[in-house]
């Protein structure tokens, strides 16, 4: 039982080890694609993507299997979306 245990506790940090090599393999990558410097990339883990932004632009990542890390730039983010009670109320954006 103790075996298992320890077992189990090896194999859990060593995928915690590597999750942390790819947050920091997108955040560098991230930097060259998004030409910005490195310490301005956020990097968010969303389980299967991760999504980085940085100096107003941002993309998202996948780590396949056999494939290695697979990127795009995500498009722009839009407007902030204002509920309902304020909608009435703000000055409609200008296009």
């Amino acid at each position: 039982m103790l075996l298992r245990l320890a077992l189990i506790a090896v194999v859990l940090l060593s995928l915690a080890g590597c999750r942390s090599r790819i947050i920091s393999q997108v955040r560098a990558r991230a930097s060259f694609e998004l030409n910005c410097p490195e310490d301005q990339v956020a990097v968010a883990d969303f389980g299967n993507q991760l999504g980085a932004k940085g100096c107003g632009r941002a993309m998202k990542c996948s780590d396949v299997p056999f494939a290695g890390l697979l990127c795009q730039e995500a498009p722009a983010a839009a407007e902030p979306v204002r509920d309902a009670a304020d909608a009435g109320t703000a000055a409609p954006a200008s296009l």
